[in-house]
């Protein structure tokens, strides 16, 4: 069985990047509860989201995303990488697997978790396109402001996915990070502040 998430971390706005990066990467931060949350989210371990464990898990993300990872940390161990690119793309790693659209690569998983993480165009193809597949979308939700070029539409995944659950606490626990909670149930995080968000149908 195939289960499919997406995975999206924006400022309150929707900015989701600036010059090809993360926002917060533009301005030399980095949000390191983030980062831990989805190295074990995405390599399917024991959570307390009904997110399957154990299983075969799936990243799907397109050529640009596939370029912003810095070169000593793609493809990202323990998944099978799957890169969207209608102009070709090569790679000879034996985790890493082209696909010419959304639907081809869908298709090419057939059990595990599925987490959809970017960018801008293949969050608006699922919303638009694939919504009936998306089990769910774990939201970071950035506080803090920073200078953004690149969008997702916020509105229509909060229509969409109206049931929206704070799971800050929880998180922090499971990254053991609970030391970056502040007093208003942020994460505080070297001055950047956010939270952790579980958005249901």
């Amino acid at each position: 069985m195939v289960r499919t998430y997406m995975i999206v971390a924006s400022t309150k706005d929707g900015g989701i990047g600036c010059d090809g990066k993360l926002p917060w990467q533009k301005c030399g931060k980095s949000l390191s509860a983030d980062m831990a949350f989805f190295k074990k989210i995405t390599t399917s371990c024991e959570n307390s989201w009904s997110i399957e464990s154990n299983v075969p898990s799936t990243v799907i993300m397109g050529k640009n995303t596939w370029f912003s990872i810095p070169e000593k940390f793609r493809p990202l161990p323990n998944r099978t990488n799957i890169v969207l690119s209608r102009n070709g793309f090569e790679c000879e790693h034996k985790d890493v697997i082209h696909a010419t659209s959304i639907e081809n690569a869908l298709k090419l998983v057939s059990d595990g978790n599925v987490f959809v993480i970017g960018g801008g165009y293949l969050y608006e193809k699922m919303l638009n396109f694939h919504n009936d597949t998306i089990e769910s979308i774990l939201l970071t939700e950035v506080s803090s402001e920073f200078e953004c070029d690149t969008f997702i539409d916020m509105n229509q995944i909060h229509t969409q996915f109206p049931g929206k659950q704070d799971i800050t606490v929880s998180v922090l626990d499971f990254v053991n990070k609970r030391n970056l909670l502040d007093e208003e149930g942020y994460v505080n995080d070297k001055g950047v502040k956010y939270k952790f968000c579980l958005l249901n149908k």
